[in-house]
């Protein structure tokens, strides 16, 4: 392999890790969402916090919209982390 197709190769897999990058930061869940229950229950008391329990269906309009709107919000996001132990 010649010296210029091994560094257009390297540039590619360059642009390919910082898309794949880019992606998984705008996939992360703004709400740092707690899947174990005891310890969501333990950071409630010693934070004082009440619990926050996110429920739906797959079939559900309203939960589908609750997630698209509200969960991708910034400040909606924020105040849920400053205020509660989201579940």
């Amino acid at each position: 392999m010649s010296a210029i197709l091994r560094l257009a190769y390297g540039v590619c897999l360059l642009v390919i890790a910082a898309e794949v990058s880019l992606l998984a930061e705008e996939d992360a869940p703004k709400v740092q969402w707690q899947t174990d229950t005891p310890l969501a229950a333990k950071l409630a008391v010693e934070q004082g916090k009440p619990i926050l329990v996110r429920f739906g269906a797959d079939w559900c309009t309203y939960c589908k919209k609750m997630d698209h709107y509200a969960f991708n919000d910034d400040d909606i996001c924020a105040k849920i982390n400053e205020h509660f132990i989201p579940l």
